[in-house]
């Protein structure tokens, strides 16, 4: 015979329960609804939809003249669709190629340099470009001379000199 375990309560029959017993009833909170399920999707709903008016109306479409308009309706939607997948498969060739043809004259231009290398000449270029604008402005200001009471006081005196050098 076993020996009771002290992780078991007994039980007025003389058998053993796990300690994990239930609460009372009266402990345990009301029962609440279940949850609603989720509503199904659009797409879902449209051809639920669909299928029960075939379904209802079976003898109605099995009859010869709708067998054959809906025969014809899907034989135009075919060719239809299918020219209109050709066409756009044209359109996109045409769009690869042109792209093709734009990606060999970037790299006709970056004369096989990387991608890496090209952004450095172009770091160059754009610093030598902004060396060789502050020159031609300190050289060429926008903004027009003016003499300053100092320098017009300087020429009258030394108008002759001045006089003599652009004399000779």
């Amino acid at each position: 015979m076993q020996t009771p375990n002290r992780d078991r309560c007994p039980r007025i029959d003389g058998r053993f329960r796990s300690p994990l017993r239930v609460a009372d009833m009266s402990e345990q909170p009301e029962p609440t609804e279940l949850p609603k399920p989720p509503e199904a999707p659009a797409w879902f709903r449209h051809i639920s939809w669909v299928w029960h008016h075939i379904h209802a109306n079976w003898d109605a479409l099995m009859k010869a003249p709708v067998i054959v308009s809906l025969l014809v309706v899907a034989v135009v939607a075919f060719f239809g669709g299918r020219a209109t997948r050709d066409e756009q498969h044209d359109i996109d060739g045409q769009h690869i190629s042109f792209l093709q043809d734009q990606i060999t004259a970037y790299k006709d231009r970056l004369q096989g340099a990387s991608p890496d290398e090209a952004a450095k000449k172009f770091s160059t270029l754009e610093s030598a470009l902004e060396t060789a604008n502050r020159k031609i402005d300190r050289f060429m200001p926008d903004k027009k001379r003016h003499l300053t009471d100092n320098d017009k006081n300087f020429i009258k005196s030394h108008a002759q000199e001045l006089k003599n050098i652009t004399a000779r």
